[in-house]
């Protein structure tokens, strides 16, 4: 054999994606092992049965899918391959492309009764609806309603490690589904357990473990690999992240856990208020009775998830401006997050506050860029809600450094403090813990799902701000 096709039998095609969502981000490697054809000859022997597929990087296996029957047209003849799919959209395209038994597939949540009952996944995992005395939950337990979630990155390596076959050799979910090749780490080389899958994710995955069941095998994330080898033993929290359990920040007790990602400041914020008579730590939120009915527990992780991500928008929306591009898009965006069920009282007084904003920071020559991640763990209450944020921010233009950040009371004693106190610097990158008001209706006995940012929430509440090492 001579060298040139040794070299092609033996290359590797490595084609990575980038996962967005709520301002962070996570890679899922789309690898074969060539056989001397090119990464797109799949497509190219056959019509697209997709209009939006052509030169993505998960063609192929989105091409592969739609010729073995697993993967479906539609009408509009999209695959829409960066949305995120849900749990039961998951499972059932692992199903169908393992050609798996289902009894009266048109029965609600069929495809997920049987995949529990063939073993692909443990009940137990997947009880994140937290309504009911959970002393009525048990693991066996199915609430279909939950699966229209969209699955995130542990949660689908719990599933497909399972679809392997080989459960015997299970040690630990994140870790086995990167041994095996189905997964790799972000892009900030991190895991991210909780980041949620796209459907082109999801397609490059099925595609794997079909084609791992038929002696085919895929290159190893080693970084990754090294990563989940360190936290494979280790307690995990409902989004599939590493407990800690040493060096624990003094008030430890006032949060459900500690998180092996987040550094002691994360956690020594202040969240007790205690000019108000409601007061609720972190811990306490999580085992919130409805005032509607004691019986009903407020908090779950789907809902929590969610304002979560509207605090990383939220945030994100507010430390990213650049004054030469501020528009109506900008503003509309800010407004959507803070204005619950379309209150058109909070849309005007938000229009105005923010059109005064857009005008100053045009003035100020305000450019800032950041990045931001909250946290859906330390949720608590001190007179209203808030969820704590850490985010990261240069400026590296403005004229008056107290008028960078859209802030709707910025005459407000506290703000005014915090303004007096702290010298924000051209060029130089801030840390910042805080925490973010948003609106929540559990607390009277509705769900989190129905909250919103609070439109006067501060971007430097309570905060700790340092220059970034």
């Amino acid at each position: 054999m001579n060298r040139r096709r040794k070299n092609t039998i033996l290359s590797v095609i490595m084609v990575s994606v980038l996962m967005t969502s709520a301002g962070s981000q996570a890679v899922y490697a789309e690898s074969t092992i060539s056989t001397g054809q090119s990464v797109n000859s799949v497509a190219q022997s056959s019509s697209l049965p997709f209009k939006d597929i052509k030169g993505h990087w998960a063609e192929q296996s989105i091409v592969r899918g739609y010729e073995k029957g697993y993967i479906e047209s539609t009408s509009t003849s999209k695959f829409e391959p960066n949305e995120f799919i849900t749990r039961q959209e998951f499972v059932t395209m692992l199903m169908k492309a393992q050609n798996r038994s289902i009894e009266n597939e048109n029965a609600e949540g069929a495809y997920i009764y049987a995949a529990r009952d063939q073993g692909l996944f443990d009940a137990g995992q997947f009880v994140y609806d937290r309504w009911g005395d959970p002393e009525d939950r048990d693991s066996t337990s199915i609430y279909p309603y939950t699966w229209d979630e969209p699955i995130r990155k542990h949660q689908l390596a719990h599933i497909a490690v399972r679809a392997l076959g080989k459960e015997e050799e299970i040690q630990d979910d994140m870790y086995d589904a990167i041994r095996y090749g189905l997964i790799g780490a972000g892009a900030d080389g991190k895991l991210n357990p909780a980041e949620k899958t796209t459907r082109a994710q999801a397609a490059v995955v099925i595609d794997r473990i079909l084609r791992i069941g038929e002696g085919e095998s895929f290159p190893v994330d080693q970084k990754a690999l090294a990563a989940a080898e360190k936290v494979k033993l280790a307690q995990k929290d409902p989004w599939g992240r590493a407990i800690r359990t040493t060096n624990l920040p003094k008030n430890s007790k006032d949060f459900p856990y500690i998180l092996e990602e987040w550094p002691n400041e994360m956690y020594n914020l202040n969240h007790e208020f205690k000019t108000y008579h409601s007061k609720i730590t972190p811990v306490q939120f999580t085992d919130l009775r409805s005032w509607a009915s004691p019986d009903l527990l407020v908090y779950n992780t789907d809902d929590a998830a969610r304002r979560a991500e509207d605090a990383e928008q939220y945030v994100n929306q507010l430390i990213n401006v650049d004054y030469t591009k501020l528009d109506q898009a900008w503003m509309d965006k800010i407004k959507e997050l803070t204005s619950p069920e379309g209150l058109e009282w909070v849309d005007r007084q938000m229009d105005e506050m923010l059109k005064e904003y857009v005008a100053s920071a045009k003035k100020n020559k305000v450019q800032v860029t950041g990045s931001a991640t909250a946290e859906p763990s330390i949720m608590f209450i001190n007179g209203e809600t808030f969820v704590r944020v850490h985010f990261t921010f240069k400026a590296t233009s403005f004229t008056d450094r107290k008028k960078i950040f859209f802030d709707q009371m910025p005459s407000f004693y506290t703000h005014k403090n915090f303004y007096d106190s702290v010298v924000i610097k051209k060029n130089v990158e801030y840390e910042v813990y805080a925490n973010i008001a948003f609106v929540n209706r559990s607390y009277g006995g509705g769900t989190l799902s129905t909250g919103a940012i609070d439109q006067f929430a501060f971007l430097f509440e309570d905060a700790i701000v340092k220059e970034k090492k």
